[in-house]
């Protein structure tokens, strides 16, 4: 069966962006595709609290879910 799941990769592990039915301790064949970075259009498609979730996980700064475009596009902090 083929599926597409959205992941971040943190630059060690690819962390999918929502849960998936994997069985856990076995071994998986994954294509690579590019998307878009995640930023203008997609950055505003994921709830604030995954953002938290996500600064917690990857030791970002307190403020990224908040300030996710200056961190994700380079924008002045608000």
């Amino acid at each position: 069966m083929k599926r597409t799941i959205t992941v971040v990769y943190d630059g060690e592990v690819l962390r999918p962006l929502e849960p998936v039915d994997l069985e856990p301790n076995t071994r998986w064949l994954i294509t690579v595709e590019d998307t878009e970075p995640v930023g203008a259009d997609q950055a505003g498609d994921l709830p604030l609290l995954k953002y938290l979730e996500l600064a917690r996980e990857l030791d970002l700064p307190p403020d990224f879910a908040s300030q996710k475009h200056h961190y994700l596009d380079g924008h002045p902090k608000v």
